[in-house]
C-alpha cells in the first residue's frame, strides 16, 4: 500500500474531484493537495498523467510506502520511496 500526496498550484473547485477518484482534496492557500492510499503506483501515474495533461503545475509529489510493523508500541512505519 502506498500513501500519494500530489501538491498542485492553485485553486481547484470540488468539480473536479471526480476527475480525481480515490483522492481527498484539501486547499492551503493557493496550493490544492490531492492525497490517497493506493495498491500500486499505476493508479498513482495515471492521476499524475491527468494532472499533467489539464496544465496543472505539481509542486510536490510524495509517495510512501507504507509497511506496518509490529511493536510493542503498535506503530505504523512507512519507508519513504
Amino acid at each position: 500500500m502506498m500513501k500519494c500526496e500530489i501538491q498542485i498550484w492553485g485553486q481547484l473547485n470540488t468539480g473536479w474531484l471526480d476527475s480525481f477518484e480515490n483522492f481527498n482534496m484539501t486547499q492551503e492557500g493557493n496550493i490544492t493537495i490531492l492525497s490517497g492510499i493506493f495498491e500500486d503506483q499505476s493508479r498513482i501515474r495515471g492521476v499524475l498523467n491527468r494532472v499533467l495533461d489539464l496544465n496543472m503545475k505539481v509542486v510536490k509529489l510524495s509517495i510512501v510506502h507504507l509497511e506496518y510493523l509490529s511493536s510493542s508500541e503498535g506503530e505504523c512505519y512507512g519507508k519513504v520511496d
